[in-house]
């Protein structure tokens, strides 16, 4: 059972991260005109570093 809780906050880290880089990406992306590459670029970004982070735990 507690693995499907780990499973599941996981998934929310990530999408968590996902969205916050692509939140943090459109900011940057209004300051320099440039919204929609900011949007990908954050996505891929968060997306990334919560890949790194369900990876990390993984491992231990």
């Amino acid at each position: 059972m507690s693995s499907d809780n780990e499973t599941k906050k996981r998934k929310y880290t990530t999408e968590y991260l996902t969205s916050t880089g692509a939140l943090l990406g459109f900011a940057a992306g209004m300051l320099f005109e440039q919204v929609l590459a900011g949007m990908v670029v954050g996505m891929g970004i968060g997306g990334f570093a919560g890949y790194l982070m369900e990876r990390r735990s993984k491992q231990s």
